[in-house]
C-alpha cells in the first residue's frame, strides 16, 4: 500500500493531509475531484459496493464508542452501498447493508436536527425510503421526520406524517411513540389553526 501512494503522490494525483480526521492514521486526498470521480468510475458498480461496506466497517472498528461523531459518513458509505446493491439487484447485499444504512441514516438524522434541519429532513426521507413497509423503526422514524417538519414550519406536511406515525406506533402498540406523535399532531393542527 505505501508504495501505491508514494506513486500517487509522485504523479500528483493525490496529497497527504497535515491533519488526519482519525487520530494516529495518515490521510490522503485526491488533489483535483475530476481525479477522484475518474478513479472511482473506472471501478465496477459491485466493487465499489463492497468497498463502501469495508471502508464503513473500518470506521466503526477505528471509532468504536465514537461512531455516532460520524454518522454522516457511515450513512454515507452504507447508503450508497445500498443503492449500488439495488442497482446491481444484488439481494444478498442488499439485506446486508440496509439494517446498517437505517441505523446510521437515523443517527445522522438525530445529530443534525440541532444545527441543520434540512440535513436531518433528508437523512430521515432516506432511511424511510431504504426500510421497509414492515420495519418497526417506521414510526420513530416519522416521528422524527414530524419533528423536523414542524422546526421547519411545515405543519401542513407534518399533520400528514405525525398521523402516520401515530398509526403505526398504535398498530405495533409502542405507546411512547404513540403518545409523543399525538402531541407533535395536535401541535401542528394547532399550528394552522384547526
Amino acid at each position: 500500500l505505501e508504495d501505491l501512494l508514494s506513486a500517487l503522490l509522485e504523479r500528483q494525483l493525490i496529497r497527504r493531509l497535515r491533519e488526519s480526521s482519525l487520530n494516529g492514521e495518515c490521510e490522503f486526498a485526491f488533489v483535483h475531484a475530476l481525479a477522484r470521480e475518474v478513479a472511482y468510475g473506472q471501478l465496477p458498480r459491485a466493487a465499489r459496493a463492497r468497498r463502501h461496506v469495508t471502508a464503513a466497517r473500518w470506521l466503526l472498528d477505528r471509532l468504536a464508542a465514537r461512531a455516532g461523531d460520524q454518522a454522516d459518513l457511515l450513512a454515507y458509505h452504507f447508503t450508497t452501498a445500498f443503492d449500488l446493491a439495488c442497482s446491481l439487484r444484488d439481494e444478498n447485499l442488499v439485506a446486508a447493508v440496509r439494517e446498517s444504512a437505517i441505523i446510521w441514516l437515523s443517527a445522522a438524522g438525530d445529530r443534525a436536527q440541532p444545527v441543520d434541519l434540512a440535513a436531518a429532513r433528508r437523512h430521515y426521507v432516506r432511511a424511510l425510503e431504504i426500510a421497509a413497509a414492515d420495519d418497526g423503526r417506521r414510526a420513530a422514524l416519522l416521528l422524527s421526520l414530524g419533528e423536523t417538519l414542524l422546526a421547519l414550519d411545515d405543519s401542513a406536511t407534518a399533520v400528514d406524517v405525525l398521523q402516520e406515525a401515530a398509526a403505526l406506533a398504535l398498530q405495533r402498540a409502542d405507546t411512547g411513540c404513540a403518545v409523543q406523535s399525538h402531541l407533535r399532531l395536535y401541535q401542528a393542527l394547532w399550528t394552522l389553526g384547526r
